[in-house]
């Protein structure tokens, strides 16, 4: 066991509910970061977002709850099932993740057209790679394929108990074949594939409308009072 310092930021207006101040606890920097302590901070309700990991720490709202899937046990509702069947033509397939130019153009699109008030906007190749890519962590772009087109990815990071959904973005013209709940579940199967039990979703906010749909995926289990429950 080592000791791990953790950063707090000063309050500062929160992301996901307008009305409320939110404090970000950070991991050292300098941390030497390899796959075994990011499952170990991820078992503890962290993110990570390019190479810093974090967790929200705010003292008056508990509203952001980390959150996962039991992968062996998940099933699909009805209308999961019919946006598995609408999407039999496209192709997956996984590639290391690295800067791709036509990623990056889904990706400036997607947040263009969904994400003008977010912290992403406007979109830039720095951003990005300063985003999603890390040196440390074994990163992959989930790709969904049309033909040779490419027009949806989801990238996961690789940990010891299970994948954790870093982030998802797709064409927007591809909007009637729900391809963000297709990624959500093209990454459950992976995981099964992979023998791991989790998928980590990030937080789920039922607050948030943006945030709060992650619950749909069942059967999942949320962080609370440091504790994973079923819920």
């Amino acid at each position: 066991m080592t000791e791990i310092k953790l950063f707090n930021t000063p309050e500062h207006e929160c992301a996901y509910l307008p009305d409320e101040l939110s404090i970000t606890q950070f991991v050292n920097p300098d941390e030497d970061f390899d796959i075994g302590l990011y499952t170990f901070l991820s078992q503890h309700g962290f993110r990570r977002s390019g190479d810093h990991i974090y967790r929200p720490k705010c003292p008056s709202c508990n509203a952001c709850k980390a959150i996962r899937v039991a992968v062996d046990e998940f099933i699909p509702s009805k209308g999961q099932k019919r946006c598995i069947n609408r999407a039999g033509k496209f192709k997956v397939q996984i590639r290391p993740a690295q800067f791709y130019d036509n990623h990056y153009q889904i990706y400036e699109q997607y947040i263009a057209n969904r994400h003008q008030d977010g912290e992403m906007y406007p979109p830039t190749e720095e951003l990005y790679k300063r985003f999603l890519l890390c040196d440390w962590s074994r990163t992959n772009f989930l790709e969904v394929m049309d033909g040779e087109k490419l027009i949806a990815c989801a990238v996961f990071d690789h940990l010891f108990d299970g994948l954790s959904a870093v982030y998802s973005y797709f064409d927007t013209d591809y909007d009637k074949y729900s391809l963000g709940k297709l990624l959500v579940m093209v990454q459950i199967e992976h995981a099964k594939s992979l023998k791991l039990p989790y998928l980590y979703l990030g937080f789920q906010i039922d607050e948030c409308q943006k945030m709060n749909y992650k619950t749909q995926y069942q059967p999942s289990e949320q962080l609370i009072d440091n504790k994973w429950q079923r819920i």
